[in-house]
């Protein structure tokens, strides 16, 4: 489920209750004293001269590195590269899949795996609609339903309950209001 912040509720909760800018704000704000000008600085950021001239000093300081940075700048960009890369990338992929899924389902709805597990146990491992049995552990099937109005979670769905839910929220009043009103033959 969605946590939302008790400084600003139509925020999400990054720590300790409060919004990003919040936590921040707290974060430095039990910092020694002395952190922000030793670590972040008040300055503005650097022009585009004064990175050139950053760069162009350490270039000159040690050509040797500066060199094979480039070169391997220069490989990666090869299509021999960007195919093994590409291949590594989806080898991971499939072999994390679970992992993948988790952090999208709590990424867009706040809900961690355990949660999510809880929520079915709560239903009898069964869609909150049409109550059809919803696989133990097999979270392809099994779809979180959340208000798109606020993004709270309501429960766990089948895919075609789920499915269908968004349609008849989108269009419901609608479909009624033929449904009475339709003469039938």
């Amino acid at each position: 489920m969605r946590n939302f912040a008790t400084c600003h509720p139509e925020r999400l909760v990054v720590a300790r209750g409060l919004c990003s800018a919040c936590y921040s704000r707290d974060w430095l704000s039990r910092q020694p004293p002395g952190y922000r000008t030793a670590h972040q600085g008040n300055r503005t950021p650097p022009t585009t001269e004064q990175q050139r001239r950053h760069y162009q000093a350490w270039r000159d300081r040690d050509p040797e590195r500066y060199k094979r940075v480039r070169q391997n700048a220069q490989e990666r960009k090869t299509p021999e590269a960007r195919a093994k890369a590409a291949e590594a990338a989806r080898r991971w992929y499939a072999e994390n899949l679970d992992r993948v899924r988790d952090r999208d389902r709590r990424r867009r709805y706040g809900v961690s795996l355990a949660q999510l597990t809880e929520m079915l146990q709560r239903q009898d491992q069964k869609c909150g609609i049409c109550r059809i049995d919803l696989p133990v552990g097999n979270f392809r099937f099994a779809q979180v339903d959340h208000d798109h109005q606020t993004g709270r979670v309501r429960g766990i769905l089948c895919f075609r309950c789920n499915r269908n839910l968004g349609w008849f929220e989108a269009l419901g009043p609608a479909a009624v209001a033929y449904l009475n009103s339709a003469d039938l033959l």
